[in-house]
Formats: C-alpha cells, sequence, structure tokens
C-alpha cells in the first residue's frame, strides 16, 4: 500500500476572486453613490435590487417595501404590458430603453425614462440592470450615459461595440488590456484589426444570426492582440437596436480562456 500526494496551485484562482471582489465592490460604489435610480429586475418582474435613489423616486422608505415584490405594481397600467415586453427583451440579451410612467407607493405619478443592460448572475440567470431617472427639460440623459460608461469602464471583460460595417464603435478600457490597442486607435477601425485572416467568415456569420434574432452566448474562438499573438476568448454578443427596434449595431463581451484552454488541454494529456 502507499500514498499519492497531490499539490494545487490555486495561486490563480484566489488573484480572480481578488479581482472579483474589487469589481463587485466598484460596482457597489457607483450604485449607492450615484443620484439616479439602480435597480435589478428578474425576468418574471421580480424586483431584485434597488438602491437609495430609487427608493425615493417610488416613495420607498426601506428597501423591502419593494424588493421581493413585482416590479409591475409600480408601473402605470397603461404602461404595464410596454414595461414587461421590454423587460423579457433585456432578460434575453438585448441592451433597451423605455419612456414609461410610475405610481409610487404614496400615489405620485411621474415620467421615467430607462436604459437597461442584461447582466448574467453566477447562477447563470440573466436579469434587467437597469438605469432610471425621472424626465426634465434640463438633462436629457447624459447622466445615465456617463453612469452606464463608468459600470462598462470598471468591467474586467472587454466589451466593444460595432455598427453593421463592422466599424468599431467603442471600446473599453478592458479591452485596451485584453487585445493591446488604445481606444484611440480602436475606435473607427474595422473589427477585423482583432479577428485572424482565417476567422473572418465567423463575423458575417455571427451578424447573420442577429439578424434572425438569434442570440450568441459563450462563442468560444480566437483574437488577434495587437503584438500578432492568437489568444482563446469567449464571447457574449448582443444585437444593439433603436427605440424603433431596428438593428443598428452589435456588442460584444470578449474574456481571454488562454490559460483555461491551456489547462483543459494539460488534464486532457494528464488523463490520456
Amino acid at each position: 500500500t502507499g500514498a499519492v500526494n497531490m499539490l494545487v496551485d490555486i495561486t490563480d484562482r484566489k488573484r480572480a476572486e481578488d479581482i472579483l471582489r474589487e469589481s463587485e465592490e466598484r460596482f457597489r460604489a457607483i450604485v449607492e453613490t450615484t443620484p439616479e435610480c439602480v435597480k435589478l429586475v428578474a425576468a418574471d418582474g421580480t424586483l431584485l435590487l434597488m438602491n437609495e435613489a430609487g427608493l425615493e423616486m417610488v416613495g420607498a422608505s426601506a428597501t423591502d417595501e419593494v424588493t421581493g415584490r413585482s416590479v409591475y405594481e409600480l408601473i402605470s397600467p397603461e404602461d404595464r404590458e410596454s414595461f414587461r415586453a421590454f423587460n423579457q427583451r433585456v432578460c434575453a440579451g438585448e441592451k433597451a430603453s423605455l419612456k414609461f410612467d410610475i405610481i409610487g407607493l404614496k400615489g405620485m405619478r411621474r415620467c421615467m425614462e430607462t436604459h437597461a443592460v442584461p447582466l448574467r448572475r453566477s447562477d447563470g440567470s440573466v436579469v434587467q440592470l437597469g438605469i432610471t431617472r425621472v424626465i426634465t427639460e434640463r438633462r436629457k440623459g447624459e447622466e445615465t450615459r456617463l453612469l452606464l460608461g463608468a459600470i462598462v469602464d470598471s468591467s474586467d471583460d472587454a466589451i466593444i461595440s460595432k455598427n453593421l460595417d463592422g466599424r468599431i464603435t467603442s471600446w473599453n478600457r478592458a479591452a485596451e488590456r485584453l487585445y493591446g490597442y488604445s481606444a484611440a486607435e480602436a475606435v473607427g477601425k474595422s473589427i477585423f484589426i482583432v479577428v485572424p485572416p482565417d476567422r473572418h467568415d465567423e463575423e458575417r456569420e455571427i451578424l447573420g444570426r442577429l439578424q434572425r434574432g438569434v442570440r450568441v452566448d459563450h462563442f468560444e474562438t480566437t483574437r488577434l492582440r495587437k503584438d500578432g499573438t492568437i489568444m482563446n476568448v469567449s464571447l457574449t454578443i448582443s444585437p444593439l437596436r433603436n427605440e424603433q427596434g431596428t438593428l443598428i449595431g452589435v456588442s460584444k463581451i470578449a474574456r481571454d480562456i488562454t490559460e483555461q484552454k491551456r489547462t483543459e488541454q494539460a488534464i486532457r494529456a494528464l488523463n490520456a
């Protein structure tokens, strides 16, 4: 008889956990300090989270007065179905915006505008992350755009968007770190600067799937860094639509899985 000792290096896992924790702390700080309503809404309409600014907007004095309840109870009856359809679209993976009226807990009616993006939770479910404000003549959405930009820039995943011609229209800081191009170098250029020549047909195929209404989730492929090295990435790709529902572009979230692939290959080799 004998014994086999196996040591597992968890340094990378601990580093990933630390990065995730720091990212969550940054997100929480943004949410609690913004003057806009920040909320998470489940696919069935359950209100999962609302910040202090949002509670004030709906006339709630405590979180438990609204969280865990249906958000549709706060929407005016005539706007309820459009908000339901809007929430389902976002939880299906689309970015979207909507104007609607709410009736607060104290009966106050307000005209609101919300901008929302899908957010994948640790259990795999997708919820709506919405930034909502009271519409006024003096502010036309600048604060909302700045907040969404701050959230995108604080993400550890590369988030980029392109128009239907394949021209890059946005490029966050994580994309700069991942691909090696600065935003100034990338925006306005063709997406093919990061696509290996043998993968060009992929882009056209993905666009075709989005035009047919098919979401592309966790698509594993290869991409090209500025220095010429090839890396493995996982892509989540969503359509960008205007208020009329017309497809105007594509949003991509990219994550480097090169080390993951190497680990999987090593495990396969060890098993063999």
